[in-house]
């Protein structure tokens, strides 16, 4: 179970792309519209094994998006 909820109680959409329950996984979230000025506040939740799963992918990724680059699949050859 994972969730993510912003400060209006609205659940996020998010992908999950690497779990790793023993530490450190990446998660993508699609965040509310950002303030220059400020942060959203973004809750998780997670440890309900009666929750279902809702990762939302489509929700993460539209239409709107052109080309996304993880900067950590670089090799040092490609690498700046």
């Amino acid at each position: 179970d994972l969730r993510f909820v912003d400060e209006l109680s609205n659940e996020l959409a998010y992908e999950v792309e690497r779990w790793d329950e023993s530490g450190d996984s990446e998660v993508w979230l699609r965040l509310p519209l950002v303030s220059a000025g400020g942060m959203p506040t973004v809750w998780m939740y997670y440890g309900n094994a009666a929750a279902p799963a809702v990762s939302d992918p489509a929700g993460v990724w539209d239409a709107d998006f052109v080309s996304v680059h993880h900067l950590a699949d670089l090799s040092d050859a490609t690498a700046g």
